[in-house]
């Protein structure tokens, strides 16, 4: 069969010579009469480029995180992929040095979008308000296998922390929420009794008092510790001095409240036992009442003339956290002398009804751990490796999102072998702007003078932040091949 016999005449004639072009573009691919690759790569890079100026336009245009994410993998990073191990191998050197350059325009914006939206929620929010939230530096861990007082004292070192402190009643609340539905035995905590006993205010706040603030207005020869059952201080009509006394007698009793700023002191015409007294307070209050000076003295004994006397939050107490933690904060069922000397030793436990009470060390229980929040490494890694450890052996690098935070952090860093200690905190050189790893917005801040503030020098690298092991502990910018200590967070 002859084909010739198929052209038509409107039909080009394929036999005859067309032009030569440099270059044709074939499955998105842009291919050169050269076989070489420097066409395709401008045209990635451009586009690229081009895509990126789109994806800030409407970032400014308050689209969803959720819609930023799809727009870049559908755009930017389809478009760098795009056939790349077929190409690239075939680049000269200076294409790769221009797609190293776009990659470096790129990896910051990757870093934000890829795999969770916290990150495009750095760049949304930026100019956003910042709010403000409860933090603790620890958080409880109940831990369900039985194990006597100093066995679960080992294993919370080990593996966590230590066994928990409580400061305060919040803090109370929060262990409570912890034990909620997980068991109907005592746990244990890590509170056991020493051999001293000292005074301390059932009010555990330590901004209430000044430092080294020990204000007392003993009656004549007390406190006697009369029958060495007199555990609790009961304020006198003699007028205002204190005497110690049997926790479980009887008296009114006087509290304090700390979100009343014109009446702080509240008289109760009501006898409770020291321990009920306190659980009153605690409950419509804030803590049985303070007494710091003499004016506060006098103050509260003019609201109480009562001559059998009237409690007050001071208490005798020989117990000790595992952490060597000062907190003073009790919460006894049955009263601070509930001590059981029976010449064993004591530990305590959080019964079933939340409160506290005491048993012998020996019995076998659950328990709860405490987690702390931050954790110093005393390694000396490069910004990139701390974050690579901080993020494979914890969380992630720390972020200082609050003054609480940062004195958290100060605490660490006095601890640290370095004289500067790795943030979370990463500067972008392309964008010029500084955001935490963790996807948090910087609305705190506690830069030295001189930095964060300015354009950064990107000749040397990207720059990372740091915190002083020493002085005022204030952010510094620093190149990220700098070997320092580092901070990582627990959760």
């Amino acid at each position: 069969m002859d084909g010739r016999a198929l052209f038509r005449a409107d039909q080009p004639d394929y036999r005859t010579a067309v032009d030569q072009v440099s270059s044709f573009k074939f499955l998105g691919l842009h291919i050169s009469s050269d076989l070489t690759w420097s066409l395709n790569s401008s045209v990635l890079i451009k586009k690229a480029q081009q895509c990126l100026y789109f994806l800030l336009s409407l970032k400014k245009a308050y689209l969803s995180p959720r819609i930023l994410v799809n727009f870049y993998r559908c755009t930017t990073e389809s478009i760098l992929t795009n056939c790349i191990s077929v190409w690239y191998g075939g680049c000269c050197v200076a294409d790769r040095k221009a797609l190293q350059r776009v990659e470096n325009v790129n990896k910051d914006t990757y870093l934000l979008l890829e795999m969770d939206l916290k990150w495009v929620s750095i760049i949304l929010q930026l100019s956003a308000v910042c709010g403000v939230s409860a933090y603790t530096s620890y958080r409880y861990v109940f831990v369900n296998e039985n194990k006597n007082w100093t066995e679960a004292q080992s294993y919370c070192r080990e593996t966590h922390t230590d066994l928990a402190t409580v400061n305060n009643m919040e803090e109370m609340k929060n262990l409570n929420t912890t034990l909620k539905d997980k068991t109907t035995s005592s746990v244990w905590i890590g509170l056991n009794r020493g051999n001293t006993g000292r005074w301390l205010w059932s009010l555990a706040d330590g901004g209430l008092y000044s430092e080294g603030e020990e204000y007392r207005n003993w009656y004549s020869g007390q406190p006697d510790n009369s029958g060495g059952i007199e555990y609790c201080v009961t304020m006198w009509n003699n007028p205002g001095k204190w005497n110690d006394d049997r926790c479980d007698k009887l008296h009114p009793f006087v509290c304090y409240d700390e979100k009343n700023s014109t009446h702080r002191y509240i008289f109760m015409n009501e006898t409770k036992t020291w321990a009920e007294a306190q659980s009153y307070c605690r409950e419509h209050f804030t803590d049985l009442v303070t007494v710091r000076n003499r004016t506060e003295n006098d103050e509260i004994w003019g609201l109480s003339h009562n001559n059998d006397g009237v409690w007050i939050g001071l208490f005798n107490d020989s117990w000790q956290w595992s952490d060597q933690s000062n907190s003073s904060f009790r919460y006894w069922r049955s009263g601070p002398d509930n001590y059981g000397n029976n010449g064993q030793q004591q530990c305590a436990v959080v019964t079933e009804d939340g409160q506290w009470t005491n048993l012998t060390c020996d019995n076998k229980l659950p328990f709860v751990c405490r987690q702390n929040k931050l954790v110093l490494v005393n390694l000396t890694l490069t910004w990139k490796e701390a974050l690579r450890y901080c993020r494979e052996n914890y969380v992630d690098l720390v972020s200082v999102h609050s003054e609480k935070v940062q004195s958290w952090v100060k605490e660490l860093a006095q601890k640290a072998s370095t004289d500067h200690v790795w943030l979370g905190l990463r500067h972008t050189c392309t964008l010029n702007f500084w955001f935490w790893v963790s996807g948090e917005s910087i609305c705190y801040q506690n830069w030295a003078p001189g930095n964060g503030t300015r354009v950064e020098d990107c000749g040397s690298g990207e720059r990372s932040g740091a915190v002083g092991s020493s002085g005022g502990q204030q952010w510094v910018s620093l190149p990220q091949n700098q070997q320092l200590n580092f901070i990582c967070s627990n959760y």
